[in-house]
């Protein structure tokens, strides 16, 4: 029999590797997660008359001054631009107000509010919509701030701000169900109502909108933008309405916390830290989501509900689909792309009737060394499924605890999850999942349990580590929970490599020497990954962002996990060199080891040593390097630099001389960016 293809392939259908359960349970909740934002920002004449440089980067006194509005419309911009690569399903939109003209999408039952003004429709982000945007944002810097201030007319009357909530609140209801709702709210005026009559009820009509809303699954991250000429006083207006309260700094909270919010607290400067506001959209852009809810069992009779969170997910490309160019019908389109869809069936091959994959389909597995079908134990589908949960219903069973001490650090096989609990399905079970979280952690006790994450997934044995929350002058730092640690099978354990044979142990000095090394490399602050984007696929979003508004390709990888030569030097080059000083006067170091010598261990070589590339010797590399000659080298020369930089000694010369070629670039590169950092 033969399978032929017609059809539309289902994503990740194929997964064969060993984390196949792992990337279900990631898919498992996809369809209602998505995330819907909608900007809400200030169109008034504060936004427009208030001029910040268009970026703090350099402190150019020439920079061209942009408004508070444009740089608002430029964060929004950013935000979506990450969204087509990170999160393509998400929704977003835009709506303004305080502008003197209404023009609000139909609202459906709700009615819809004066002075206010969609410019982006809440919908799946595209390049087109994104393109008009851009060229709004580079019309706006040729033509200075007039120019949005004619597109989008500030309003002479403050509007309402229960009135734009309202519009805002119809806008995001009418998207449709979605995983999390939210709204960015932008301003720089702290007192809309200033000293006029009824500023009391409006405040009050604008809480009872906000808490409506948050009822509604509506969250607000408020952009609350202070200047040095103006800073931003939450306590004339907004602090109940986003709980955000003037203490050392202006800080932003979330609606969606207690008034003790474990929210990071940011503080908020247009005219030295905005540029941050486009980095911290992009950290925000993705909420946690669940991806299994499972009952945790506890003895006989005792059942709390929690939601389990993955702790880290490796980032891919993404697959890519095929597509066929058709003439559009709009002029301006002349060629659009349309995706291909194909379907999947399998054939005969003797008869060529098509087989149903559920009733005619079997799974086999060969038995002994025969090649004959009688050699082939066969399992139906249904046999296979039940054959692969063990009876185990999707659920988290504790069988007993166990010290903490006894996890041992090679049985982290695998990504571990974080659950928390949940009342939806059964009540109280935050309050028990709390008395036991404190008990395990007081006792310095782990569960041992059976996890079964969903329907098909193979069970196996899990430890529950307990984490307690850990809070510090900023909020929360660490949640209480526990994490879902899933434990080898005795099958997964490989007994360690025996001790090769004549290894050399180093001597005092030498240890001493490599001690001064690591404490000089030593770093005080824990790694944190936020620091290191992947550069491979940082390129591969750079370029498709570039194809997509038809921008210049970037050529030149940024990869910040290239090592920070100058600063080694700086800090450890003479340690170094002093640590290769004591390594060569070992007379030791002048043998080779034969595994096969019944002796000591050792033997002299009698082979020719291989050439060899050290400190010295890099300014004359980069001198060839810089001059286009590196190919005057030998092959050993070339192999051996090649192993002082880390890099695979394969190939041939000219494999060699490239490799060694665009290494040297990157380094190069890196060392100018230091110079002109440190300038």
């Amino acid at each position: 029999m033969s399978s032929r293809g017609t059809g539309m392939p289902r994503r990740h259908a194929n997964i064969e590797d060993a984390n196949e359960d792992e990337e279900d349970l990631i898919e498992w909740e996809q369809q209602t997660t998505r995330d819907t934002v909608l900007w809400l920002i200030d169109a008034g004449t504060k936004m427009h008359d208030t001029l910040i440089p268009a970026s703090n980067e350099g402190q150019d006194d020439d920079a061209p001054e942009v408004s508070l509005f444009h740089r608002a419309m430029q964060a929004a911009f950013s935000f979506q631009k990450s969204k087509l690569v990170n999160s393509p399903n998400d929704l977003v939109g835009i709506i303004l107000f305080n502008t003197d003209e209404t023009r609000v999408e139909e609202a459906g039952k709700n009615v819809s509010h004066p002075n206010s003004v969609t410019v982006e429709k809440i919908r799946q982000v595209d390049v087109p919509s994104l393109s008009e945007l851009k060229d709004d944002l580079q019309n706006s810097l040729d033509n200075g701030t007039s120019y949005f201030r004619d597109k989008y007319k500030p309003s002479v009357k403050q509007s309402r701000i229960h009135h734009a909530l309202g519009n805002a609140e119809a806008m995001i209801l009418n998207a449709g169900k979605t995983g999390s709702k939210r709204i960015f709210f932008v301003t720089n005026e702290d007192d809309p109502m200033g000293d006029k009559k009824g500023k009391a009820e409006q405040q009050r009509l604008a809480l009872e909108k906000v808490k409506s809303m948050t009822k509604r699954g509506i969250e607000f991250e408020p952009f609350l933008i202070s200047t040095e000429d103006h800073p931003f006083d939450t306590s004339l207006f907004y602090a109940d309405l986003f709980s955000v309260y003037n203490d050392d700094d202006d800080e932003t909270l979330s609606t969606s916390e207690a008034p003790d919010s474990s929210a990071v607290k940011r503080p908020w400067n247009a005219t030295t830290k905005f540029d941050t506001l486009e980095e911290d959209v992009g950290a925000r852009q993705t909420p946690k989501r669940t991806i299994f809810s499972v009952p945790l069992m506890l003895g006989h009779g005792v059942t709390m509900g929690v939601k389990g969170y993955c702790t880290i997910v490796r980032a891919t490309k993404g697959l890519p689909v095929k597509v066929k160019a058709v003439p559009g019908e709009d002029e301006d389109d002349p060629v659009v792309y349309k995706e291909i869809i194909t379907d999947t069936s399998l054939a005969c091959v003797d008869t060529g009737r098509e087989l149903d994959k559920d009733r005619d389909i079997d799974v086999a597995f060969s038995f002994g060394g025969d090649a004959s079908l009688r050699s082939k134990v066969r399992f139906s589908p249904n046999e296979m499924k039940a054959l692969r949960m063990f009876g185990q219903k999707p659920s988290i069973k504790i069988l007993g605890f166990k010290p903490i001490t006894e996890l041992r650090f090679y049985e982290n096989v695998k990504h571990s999850y974080f659950i928390y609990p949940s009342d939806d399905a059964w009540k109280n079970s935050v309050r028990c999942f709390s008395s036991l979280l404190m008990s395990m952690a007081k006792k310095k006790k782990m569960a041992l349990a059976i996890f079964c994450g969903r329907m098909n997934a193979t069970p196996c044995f899990a430890a529950l580590l307990p984490q307690l929350e850990e809070r510090d002058d900023e909020g929360q730092k660490e949640p209480p929970g526990m994490y879902v640690i899933p434990l080898p099978f005795a099958d997964d354990i490989r007994e360690p490599p025996e001790k090769q044979q004549g290894m050399l142990v180093a001597n005092d000095e030498e240890v001493q020497a490599a001690h001064g090394i690591v404490r000089a490399y030593t770093k005080n602050s824990a790694f944190n990954p936020d620091f290191f984007p992947n550069p491979a696929l940082n390129h591969h979003y750079k370029v498709l962002l570039a194809v997509a508004f038809n921008d210049e390709v970037p050529e030149e990888v940024d990869d910040k996990t290239m090592p920070a030569y100058a600063t080694i030097k700086k800090r450890a080059g003479d340690l170094i060199t002093e640590w290769n000083g004591v390594i060569e006067d070992d007379e030791r170091t002048s043998r080779s080891f034969d595994n096969g010598d019944d002796g000591d261990g050792v033997r002299t070589s009698s082979k020719k040593r291989p050439a060899d590339f050290g400190n010295d010797e890099e300014p004359d590399l980069k001198r060839r390097h810089r001059e286009g000659i590196l190919g005057s080298l030998v092959n050993d020369k070339l192999k051996a630099a090649c192993e002082y930089y880390r890099l695979p000694k394969t190939g041939n010369k000219a494999d060699l001389v490239t490799r060694l070629g665009e290494y040297l670039d990157k380094v190069a590169a890196k060392s100018r960016k230091e110079l002109e950092d440190a300038d």
